[in-house]
């Protein structure tokens, strides 16, 4: 069972033991309100908690994350681009939209020594594209 305040007291090697299982099995007893708060959290989190924080949201309201998640492609961590990058792939089609594609182009043009940037890019455009041409 996920709790909030567990969640934003515990660092380190205690967060990932609590949060891992319930990362694995999801969560679906948290309710909106929490999920909203993390949400609105998100900025003020540390690397672990930025993690779990979108990957709790991701879970709960993927419609709300999906937006946010081009903007962690360009954070200081690898584990917090790592996550965004994993869960922009993962985007059911009707969420990625143009303007989450445009959001990455945006990231990958303020920041063109990360190749990496390219390859997302480049995946999410060829998804977008196939929706559309099943759309047609």
């Amino acid at each position: 069972m996920f709790d909030y305040k567990i969640f934003t007291e515990f660092e380190d090697e205690h967060l990932y033991n609590y949060m891992e299982p319930i990362v694995a099995v999801g969560a679906p007893e948290t309710s909106l309100e929490v999920i909203n708060r993390i949400l609105a959290e998100l900025s003020t989190y540390d690397e672990y908690h930025l993690v779990y924080g979108l990957l709790i949201g991701y879970q709960h309201a993927p419609e709300r994350v999906a937006g946010l998640l081009p903007a962690y492609l360009g954070h200081a961590r690898d584990s917090v681009v790592c996550t965004a990058m994993n869960l922009l792939d993962s985007l059911p089609d009707a969420l990625l939209t143009n303007r989450v594609v445009q959001a990455c182009r945006e990231v990958r043009d303020a920041r063109p020594n990360e190749v990496y940037l390219d390859d997302i890019v480049d995946r999410l455009e060829s998804r977008l594209s196939l929706s559309s041409d099943r759309l047609s």
